[in-house]
């Protein structure tokens, strides 16, 4: 038999933004500095602690790491999503990534076009503290590209990432 549970009080909110810097290594064997900034939101009702998922919106810049780079510069915009609930010393989530951006057709090409990777995976966040962690994700999907006078391609693309990131909070509302 279960029993309704009627809990008063307020809810409580924390919003909170961060920073990441991370290098991901790619199937064209492209080494890349990604910066990205993001946006959390976690919820706890009264003051029991109700665990939530987190949800994690993220953008950034993209730039090559040296000059046999295929990546000239670009954009990442994604979504993080938590399962674990409640923050811990390791923090599973999966991600779904778009990253958009100006490449080469190969390494030692002149010729430039542009770039839209598709992206889902997994990762983890090891918290050093409450504001410092290390973060690891793997992700695949699909890369559609399109150069002027060379045509357009479709081909798989896998994608490891490993950074180190900050989390700073910013604001705590009641309802």
């Amino acid at each position: 038999m279960m029993l309704p549970l009627s809990l008063t009080g307020q809810n409580t909110y924390v919003k909170s933004t961060g920073i990441e810097v991370s290098f991901s290594y790619d199937y064209l064997e492209d080494f890349t500095m990604h910066l990205l900034f993001n946006l959390s939101r976690k919820q706890s009702i009264a003051d029991i602690s109700i665990p939530r998922p987190q949800h994690e919106p993220f953008i950034g810049l993209e730039l090559p790491i040296g000059s046999a780079s295929i990546s000239n510069f670009g954009f990442n915009a994604g979504y993080k999503f938590y399962p674990n609930k409640n923050k811990q010393n390791f923090d599973l989530f999966f991600i779904y990534l778009l990253q958009a951006g100006s490449r080469k057709l190969y390494s030692t090409s002149t010729v430039n076009g542009f770039s839209l990777h598709n992206l889902i995976g997994y990762g983890f966040n090891i918290y050093f503290n409450d504001k410092i962690f290390l973060k690891h994700h793997i992700a695949a999907g699909i890369e559609n590209a399109w150069f002027k006078d060379n045509g357009n391609f479709m081909d798989f693309c896998l994608v490891i990432n490993l950074g180190i990131g900050m989390k700073i909070t910013t604001l705590k509302t009641t309802k």
